[in-house]
C-alpha cells in the first residue's frame, strides 16, 4: 500500500525468499566466494570467506593468522560451510577451545559442532541446526517432502531425475517442477548449469540425509551405508535412475550426438558414483560393476587413465559377482589403465599392473562384445600390450567383422598406430585414412581427432608440414570440444615440432610452453618427459647452452620417476641417452657420444617401436660423421629410413646432416651411399646401426 501511494519511496528488505509483489526487484544473496583449495594464502585472503573466518578466529585466539601452515585447512573449512556466513563463524568461535585440524575433521558432524552462537542474536541464528530447522518448518509439506528426498543426489537433480526418484502421493509428479522453483525461491535450492538442474549446499543437503535417516529409523548415514525405509527405497531408485541413464548414454557417446551426454556425464558424475556406492555396499556387486564399467569405460576413452581404476576398483572388488564377461570386463578396464597410469605408483605398482595384465589376457575370450561399445578395442589393446601380437591380431579380425562402424574405425586406428611401431608405413596410411573417413562419417570427435593426431604423423614425415598443423589443430578443437586435455602436451609438443622444421624456433618455444602449462595440470611424467626434451633440444639448436643444461637436468630427473616395467620406459630413456649423446656431441666428446648411443641402442630396440630405433640410427649416424667415416654415416642415414619407413626430409638432424654428407662425398656419392643403406632389409639395418 505504501509503495502504490508513495511514488518515491524505496523499501530496501530483507528476506529467505520473495515477497512476491508488484515492482520488486530480487537481488539474490550469494554465499561467500570460496578460492581453490590450492591457492597460496595472499590470494586465498582476498575471499571474503577466508577473510571472514580470519577476522572471526583472530577475535578468539589473538594470535591466530592465515599463512602456509593454516591456509590449506582454513580454506578446507569455509568450502566444507559452503560460504555461509554464519556457519563461518561459528566454526572460527569454535577455535576457543579446537585447535584448527579438530575442527575441519569435525565437520563431518557440522550440526553437533556448529553451537554457541551471540547470545544477543535470535535464537535461530544460535546455531547451525536452528537456522536450517527454522526454514525447514517454514515449508509446505510437499516442498519438505521433496528437499528431504533431493539429499540422495550429492550432485544436485534436474526436473526428470527428481521426478523419477522422488515421486509418491505425497510429491506428485506434475507439481515437481513447480515445487523445485518454489525451493530455489525459498534459498533452499540453487540453479545451476542455467537452470536446468538444482543442488544443494552441503550443510543443506546434511541435514536432509538426517532427518531421512531418523524416519528410516537408523543414524545419519553417508551414501556408502545402504541404511534402510525411506532413506533405502530413495537410495535404490536414484541407483537404477543412473543405471538407466548410462544404458541411454552408451550408443550416444560414440556418436555424432556426444556432446550432450559427455556433458551430462561430468555433471552426474557424484551421482553415479553414489549410485556405484550403494549398489556395492548393498551386495549387489553386479549392478555396481554394470554402472561403473560405462563411467570408466568412457574416462578411458578421453585419456583419463589414472581415474579408471579409482571408479571402477571398489564394484570390481566387492564379493558376489556371478556374470563372468562383466567381471573380466572391469578387470581389463582396471588392468589397462592401472599399467597406463601407473607412473606415479612406482615400479612395484607397475610391475604387478603388468603381472596383472598378462592375467587378464587369458579371459579375454569370454567378453560380451556386445555388452559395451569399448569391448572390442579392448581386447585388442590389452592383448597387445601383454605382448600377444597374433591373439590381438585376431580381436582386429572379429572386430572388423562385428557389424558396427565405430568398432571396425576405433580397431582400424589402433592397428594404423601398431603399423608405425613397425615402420610399415603404408599399412598405417591405409588404415589411419578408413578410420579417418568413417568417424567423420559417424561425426564421432574422439576417434576422428585420434585418426587426425595418427595421419599428421604421416605428413610430417612426408614433409607436408601445413597439412600436417592443421591435423594437429583440428585434433586439438575436437578434443577441448570433449572436454578432454589429458593429451594437449603430446600435441602441443608435435606443434612445436612442426615449428622446429620450418626453422620458426620462438614458434616452438610458445607451443612448448603451452605444453608444459598442459602438462602442469595433468601432472603427467610422460608428457612432462618430453616436453622438457623436446624444449632443452631448441635452447640447444639455438645456441643456449646453460639454459639447454638446465632443462636436460630436469629432463633426466623426471625421466627417472617412470618405473622401470611401464610401456612407456624404455621409449622415455631411449631419447634421454640420446639426448645425452647430442651434449656430448656439441662438447666434442666423441667417446661419450659413443658410450650413450651404445647403451641406447638395445633399450630402443626392445621398444619394438622402429621410429625409436631410427632415432638413436640418425644420432650414431653423426657420430660417424663426426670421426670422419662419412659414407658409412649416409648408409646408416638409409638404414634409419628403413626402420622409419620413411625419409622425413624436413627433420633438422637429417636435412643438416645429408648437407653435410653431401659436401663431403659430392651428390652422387651421398646418393649412392643413402640409396645402399636405404635399399637393406629391416634386420640387417638394425645390424648396421647396432653401436656393438
Amino acid at each position: 500500500q505504501l509503495l502504490a501511494e508513495c511514488p518515491r519511496l524505496r523499501v530496501l528488505t530483507t528476506s529467505r525468499e520473495p515477497l512476491g509483489i508488484t515492482g520488486e526487484v530480487l537481488l539474490v544473496v550469494p554465499p561467500l566466494g570460496q578460492p581453490e583449495p590450492s591457492a597460496p594464502p595472499a590470494e586465498a585472503l582476498e575471499y571474503p570467506a577466508v577473510r571472514l573466518f580470519a577476522d572471526r578466529a583472530a577475535a578468539v585466539v589473538p594470535d591466530f593468522v592465515v599463512d602456509e601452515a593454516t591456509i590449506p585447512t582454513v580454506i578446507e573449512i569455509v568450502r566444507r560451510l559452503d560460504g555461509l556466513p554464519l556457519a563461518i563463524e561459528l566454526a572460527a568461535a569454535r577455535l576457543r577451545g579446537m585447535s584448527l585440524t579438530e575442527v575441519s575433521t569435525r565437520l563431518s558432524d557440522r550440526f553437533r559442532l556448529l553451537t554457541g552462537g551471540s547470545r544477543t542474536a535470535m535464537p535461530r541464528h544460535r546455531t547451525l541446526r536452528a537456522v536450517v530447522e527454522w526454514s525447514w518448518d517454514l515449508l509446505a509439506p510437499a516442498e519438505r517432502a521433496l528437499v528431504e528426498r533431493l539429499a540422495v543426489f550429492p550432485a544436485g537433480a534436474t526436473v526428470a531425475s527428481a521426478t523419477a526418484v522422488c515421486v509418491d502421493a505425497d510429491v506428485p509428479a506434475d507439481d515437481v517442477a513447480d515445487l523445485l522453483a518454489s525451493l530455489v525461491d525459498k534459498s533452499l535450492l540453487q540453479p545451476v548449469d542455467g537452470g536446468g538442474r538444482v543442488r544443494m549446499l552441503e550443510t543443506i543437503r546434511e541435514y536432509g540425509m538426517e532427518r531421512l535417516a531418523e524416519r528410516s529409523g537408523g543414524p545419519p548415514a553417508s551414501e556408502g551405508v545402504a541404511g534402510g525405509g525411506e532413506l533405502a527405497e530413495l537410495r535404490h531408485k536414484h541407483a537404477d535412475h543412473f543405471a538407466a541413464v548410462l544404458r541411454e548414454a552408451q550408443p550416444k557417446l560414440i556418436s555424432a550426438e556426444q556432446l550432450p551426454w559427455f556433458a551430462m556425464l561430468r555433471a552426474e558424475r557424484e551421482n553415479i558414483l553414489a549410485a556405484i556406492r550403494f549398489r556395492t555396499d548393498s551386495g549387489d556387486a553386479d549392478g555396481a560393476l554394470e554402472v561403473a564399467v560405462t563411467l570408466a569405460g568412457f574416462a578411458m576413452l578421453l585419456g583419463n587413465h589414472a581415474e579408471v581404476p579409482v571408479l571402477i576398483g571398489d564394484a570390481l572388488h566387492a564379493p558376489g559377482h556371478k556374470d563372468q564377461g562383466l567381471y573380466w570386463l572391469g578387470e581389463a578396464l582396471y588392468t589397462m589403465n592401472a599399467v597406463m597410469g601407473s607412473v606415479e605408483g612406482g615400479s612395484a605398482t607397475t610391475e604387478a599392473a603388468m603381472g596383472r595384465l598378462h592375467d587378464v589376457r587369458e579371459h579375454l575370450d569370454v567378453l560380451d562384445v556386445d555388452s559395451h561399445p569399448l569391448v572390442s578395442l579392448l581386447r585388442v589393446a590389452v592383448a597387445f600390450f601383454a605382448g600377444d601380437a597374433e591373439r590381438s591380431q585376431r580381436y582386429v579380425a572379429e572386430a572388423l567383422e562385428s557389424g558396427s562402424d565405430w568398432t571396425a574405425a576405433s580397431v582400424l586406428m589402433f592397428r594404423g598406430s601398431m603399423a608405425e611401431n613397425s615402420g610399415d608405413l603404408d599399412a598405417m596410411r591405409t588404415d589411419i585414412t578408413q578410420a579417418l573417413s568413417e568417424f567423420r562419417r559417424i561425426g564421432e570427435r574422439w576417434g576422428t581427432a585420434s585418426s587426425l593426431r595418427a595421419l599428421a604423423q604421416l605428413h610430417t614425415v612426408d614433409g607436408d608440414l601445413d597439412t600436417a598443423e592443421a591435423c594437429y589443430l583440428e585434433a586439438l578443437d575436437l578434443m577441448s570440444e570433449l572436454g578432454s586435455t589429458d593429451d594437449e602436451g603430446f600435441l602441443r609438443v608435435r606443434l612445436a615440432d612442426l615449428r622446429i622444421r620450418r626453422g620458426d624456433m620462438d614458434g616452438a618455444r610458445e607451443q612448448l610452453r603451452r605444453a608444459r602449462e598442459a602438462t602442469d595440470k595433468t601432472g603427467s611424467a610422460v608428457e612432462s618427459v618430453f616436453t622438457l626434451c623436446m624444449t632443452a633440444l631448441v635452447e640447444l639448436e639455438a645456441g643456449n647452452r646453460e639454459e639447454a643444461d638446465r632443462l636436460y637436468a630436469q629432463t633426466q630427473a623426471r625421466a627417472r620417476t617412470i618405473p622401470a616395467h611401464h610401456p612407456i620406459h624404455g621409449h622415455a630413456m631411449s631419447l634421454i641417452m640420446v639426448m645425452s649423446a647430442s651434449f656430448a656431441l656439441r662438447s666434442g666428446e666423441l667417446a661419450d657420444a659413443r658410450r650413450w648411443l651404445a647403451e641406447a641402442f638395445p633399450i630402443a630396440l626392445a621398444t619394438t617401436d622402429m621410429p625409436i630405433v631410427a632415432s638413436v640410427g640418425v644420432t650414431a649416424a653423426k657420430v660417424e660423421a663426426v670421426d670422419g667415416d662419412p659414407a658409412r654415416a649416409a648408409r646408416m642415414l638409409g638404414a634409419s629410413a628403413v626402420l622409419r619407413g620413411a625419409d622425413d626430409p624436413t627433420s633438422v638432424d637429417i636435412r643438416r646432416l645429408a648437407g653435410e654428407l653431401t659436401e663431403v662425398l659430392g651428390a652422387d656419392g651421398f646418393s649412392a651411399a643413402y640409396a645402399a643403406g636405404r635399399s637393406l632389409s629391416r634386420d640387417d639395418a638394425i645390424a648396421l646401426l647396432d653401436p656393438a
